[in-house]
């Protein structure tokens, strides 16, 4: 897109607004996006960066440049089936255990799915226990894969909770004389609509529905299983900008600054959304200037690990994070991935920041030194 954006003598920051994709729009294989915030990222990440000022306008060996993209926020096919299940079951004291397959890698699925039940039942996540890894009490989940955690696991989790606040809401209802569908749950009580003076406490209302006369034990059930028969039901989009310096004498490229937007759906964690950009631009730029297997006749040719090049923590660039909000239809509570996606998009705007500044582009990965000196011998 960058280097046809050149050709074509347009900006381009211009030239990817004129074709980014909309919610709504359709692909030639048949995929919807029924959330799209790219055309906003792009523009908030050029506003941000002031890249009107910047562009073509740097001092030598210096450049700026964008990269964009989308991923898939959990595809069905890989697998003959794509479900995840939850369960949860209510104590008397108004706590809870929520069961599920999904693991916690450190992205925090775990509090995101604790989040998520506590936005349906009106308590904080802290009242939340998940228990996962343990297949003999956990349900099944095909796991991890396809940045699948927070859509279909966050779904089941919410499937399930639904469940306990209906078994829930028949003892307030009667308590209350309200019908189920006018109870709100919020705030660790349970009131009519409109009402919030009438309210009774969420334990009060767990304990009063496990020592009813039926002595109702509350367990919920969830699970999700996306209704395509293949291909995904959301898609994230993001943009990032960098900004970075080329040494002219050793090749080297610092990468200044990186300001990253990505569309999150809703983001159901802010500061564990920020941590995965963080991750990701980490990897990206990794990818993009360090890590090479060296191959000689299908043999490595890197002599150890300690000859496979990953950048340093002070050799992060400062990192500017905008979250961008489309509220997808079908995630829990408009939720969408943010587990891969940011680095489809950090790669391409480092390559073309390096571009930007040498005056070449470089076709090659990674953008070694060498290459770089190469380029400016010529």
């Amino acid at each position: 897109m960058d280097a046809v954006a050149r050709d074509l003598g347009l900006d381009p920051i211009d030239f990817n607004l004129m074709n980014a994709v909309e919610t709504g729009h359709t692909t030639l294989h048949g995929t919807h996006y029924a959330s799209c915030g790219l055309k906003e990222c792009i523009e908030k990440t050029a506003k941000k960066t002031n890249w009107k000022k910047k562009h073509g306008k740097l001092p030598k060996m210096k450049g700026i440049g964008i990269g964009i993209g989308a991923m898939a926020s959990g595809a069905k096919g890989m697998f003959k089936h794509d479900t995840s299940a939850a369960f949860v079951k209510v104590t008397e004291d108004g706590k809870l255990s929520l069961f599920i397959g999904l693991p916690d890698m450190g992205q925090s699925s775990h509090t995101a799915m604790a989040i998520i039940g506590a936005e349906v039942l009106g308590i904080t996540p802290d009242d939340i226990r998940v228990v996962s890894g343990d297949t003999d009490t956990d349900p099944f989940d095909i796991g991890a894969f396809t940045q699948r955690g927070t859509f279909n696991t966050g779904n089941a989790t919410k499937n399930a909770c639904t469940d306990a606040r209906d078994q829930l809401a028949k003892t307030a209802a009667e308590q209350l004389g309200v019908a189920e569908s006018n109870l709100v749950f919020r705030d660790h009580k349970v009131y009519p609509e409109g009402k919030p003076e009438q309210a009774i406490e969420f334990k009060q209302v767990v304990y009063d529905t496990l020592h009813s006369r039926e002595g109702r034990f509350v367990m919920g059930r969830g699970f999700y299983n996306s209704p395509l028969k293949r291909g995904t039901m959301a898609w994230s989009f993001g943009a990032q900008i960098a900004e970075v310096e080329v040494d002219p004498g050793t090749g080297v490229v610092k990468v200044e600054k990186v300001t990253a937007a990505h569309d999150v759906g809703r983001a159901l964690n802010p500061r564990i959304v920020e941590g995965q950009i963080d991750g990701q631009v980490f990897s990206g730029m990794s990818q993009v200037l360090y890590e090479e297997t060296i191959m000689e006749d299908g043999q490595v040719m890197n002599p150890s690990r300690l000859d496979y090049k990953m950048p340093r923590s002070f050799e992060m660039p400062e990192i500017d994070h905008i979250i961008v909000e489309t509220i997808d239809p079908n995630g829990p509570f408009g939720a969408k991935e943010v587990g891969e996606g940011p680095i489809v998009c950090s790669m391409q705007a480092i390559a073309n920041a390096i571009t930007n500044a040498i005056g070449e582009q470089i076709t090659e990965m990674p953008i070694a030194p060498w290459r770089v000196l190469r380029i400016l011998k010529n």
